[in-house]
């Protein structure tokens, strides 16, 4: 959130501090989009649960297209966009793209566990990978006079891709409530 610009204040040079702010600026136009998304997919997806698992995959991976869609036009778009734009202020709007990318597979994934009850695997999964996050954050900062952005969003991106995916495999299998 916020608070990530004022780790760019300590670590970063000050362009950073605009690029990294309109990166999350960005992103909450896109997790508007996507939360208006769910808003529709979810109940949708829980009628389409109840009646046929398969039928219920069916539809998670045509929401899933249109995630990954919109983040790839959307990464196309911004690199393009990043080579007209006379400020440095774009540099990181791909990375909100790719974000979206890895974000789409927990989108659509997320609701198998409330539907199967399943919610405090969701939770563990999360807390691991959020602790594991941290972790590296504050090795990279504490061990560098200057550390690099892009090094320190490909981790990020690697983690956040590493855990939709852990948490969008448990949606391919039926589930059994417990």
């Amino acid at each position: 959130g916020y608070g990530a610009l004022n780790l760019t204040k300590l670590f970063l040079e000050d362009s950073y501090s605009l690029a990294l702010g309109r990166m999350i600026n960005l992103w909450m136009l896109l997790l508007l989009i996507a939360n208006g998304i769910n808003n529709v997919y979810v109940p949708i997806l829980k009628r389409k649960y109840k009646e046929d698992y398969q039928s219920s995959l069916n539809f998670r991976n045509k929401i899933l297209l249109a995630f990954t869609s919109l983040s790839l036009i959307g990464a196309t778009l911004s690199f393009f966009a990043m080579k007209v734009w006379p400020l440095k202020d774009l540099k990181l709007a791909p990375f909100v793209f790719i974000i979206l990318f890895a974000q789409g597979f927990q989108y659509v994934s997320t609701p198998f566990y409330f539907l199967a009850n399943r919610f405090k695997k969701f939770v563990f999964v999360n807390l691991v990978c959020g602790i594991f996050v941290l972790s590296y954050s504050l090795i990279l900062f504490k061990n560098s006079s200057g550390i690099s952005i892009n090094l320190f969003l490909s981790l990020y991106l690697i983690t956040f891709l590493v855990r939709s995916l852990i948490i969008f495999n448990f949606s391919k299998g039926k589930i059994v409530t417990e």
